[in-house]
């Protein structure tokens, strides 16, 4: 899906509902819960197996991921199986992960001591007053 925003009426509240999957996104915990069901529908017991977290706690952010309607549950037998709802969640967590340390090396590598090696790495950056 592509949004398309007008850059002179862009609305801050347009952004709302990806700021809260970006958010819901934020906790380290519900990450390592979104690659365990990479692979398929889980029960609670074998998500806190496999991260060696509580019950309680992988409940806790389960919770949190169904209401945002990343992660669905169906009932099978005694059990209840939360799986991901579209496969995309996994590339798109990837993608951020894969982003998050293009950054880290670039802001590594890039010297901001002057400002003429920042604009050097930052060209489009400068805007000229007229």
């Amino acid at each position: 899906m592509v949004i398309k925003i007008d850059p002179e009426k862009i609305k801050v509240s347009s952004f709302r509902k990806y700021a809260t999957i970006f958010k819901v996104l934020s906790d380290e915990n519900r990450l390592a819960i979104l690659q365990v069901l990479e692979n398929g529908a889980k029960p609670v017991n074998e998500i806190a197996t496999q991260l060696d977290i509580s019950q309680p706690l992988v409940s806790h952010h389960l919770k949190i991921l169904k209401n945002s309607g990343i992660v669905v549950s169906c009932r099978k037998k005694a059990f209840v199986y939360h799986a991901l709802v579209t496969p995309r969640v996994i590339e798109t967590v990837n993608d951020i992960r894969d982003l998050g340390e293009e950054i880290t090396q670039l802001f590594e590598k890039i010297s901001f001591e002057d400002e003429d090696s920042f604009f050097k790495h930052f060209p489009v950056c400068f805007v000229q007053n007229r």
